[in-house]
């Protein structure tokens, strides 16, 4: 409703709002359509080189917004990784995953969803310590920073050792 001017409201036959939809995107509201036709909701793309608005499908911006949402989540993993991996760098020996999850202020789910990755994509390892003397119960699974082994000197050939 148009508060400046109830005048202007009553006397058109037909009302439209726009809002931005961000990005290029905008939004079609019919609020009054005294011609007869439905009330409606319609979205436009903002083509610049044309400087025209035309219609998009409703399935291409749903599309969008959840490929936005997926690449904020892998944005913020990978920031949560590199945070996981700052951590395991100062403690060689390795932590378990309370102790993770107390240092990286994480909530275990997500802890236990960087861990994951950071494990299928060989930067992290896993290992269970060995039980120390006097210690009750079993030793809790640990994770360390995955370091490779240095590669092996390449044997001589037999032509070389002659």
């Amino acid at each position: 409703s148009f508060a400046e001017s109830r005048a202007i409201e009553y006397l058109a036959d037909i009302v439209t709002q726009m809002e931005n939809g961000g990005e290029d995107l905008i939004s079609l509201e019919v609020l009054k359509n005294r011609l007869g036709f439905k009330k409606g909701h319609l979205s436009l793309h903002l083509d610049h080189p044309r400087a025209r608005f035309q219609p998009i499908d409703e399935e291409v911006i749903t599309a969008r917004v959840i490929e936005k949402k997926e690449l904020a989540k892998q944005a913020k993993l990978t920031e949560q990784e590199d945070r996981i991996l700052t951590i395991l760098e100062k403690n060689s020996a390795g932590l378990s995953i309370d102790d993770l999850r107390d240092r990286a202020s994480m909530q275990k789910a997500t802890l236990l969803e960087v861990l994951a990755r950071l494990y299928d994509s060989e930067r992290v390892a896993k290992f269970k310590p060995v039980r120390e003397p006097g210690q009750v119960g079993r030793p809790s699974e640990r994770y360390r920073l995955d370091v490779a082994p240095p590669p092996e000197p390449p044997m001589p050939s037999i032509k070389e050792v002659k």
